[in-house]
């Protein structure tokens, strides 16, 4: 994990972009899991800030918060993979 607080913000900030557009288009059936992502998104979002005079201790923080966003990220992808399956 090398990335500093701004990247992470610029990172987080894109993944809402896109969570939003994704949302827009869903059709309602992805509502739940996007908004845990988010969710998650944002936790990473507020340590990395909260850690930013002390990055290395907030490191650990950051990076449990990372793992929640792939499990988040994960659900998503297992939940359109069954309802939209690839023909």
């Amino acid at each position: 994990m090398t990335a500093d607080v701004e990247e992470l913000r610029a990172a987080a900030d894109e993944v809402s972009v896109a969570l939003d557009q994704f949302q827009a288009v869903s059709e309602g059936r992805f509502d739940d899991a996007i908004t845990r992502m988010r969710d998650r998104v944002n936790d990473m979002r507020q340590t990395a800030v909260a850690g930013a005079e002390a990055v290395e201790a907030a490191r650990p923080l950051i990076e449990a918060d990372l793992a929640e966003v792939r499990s988040a990220w994960s659900a998503i992808q297992d939940r359109i993979e069954t309802q939209c399956p690839a023909e």
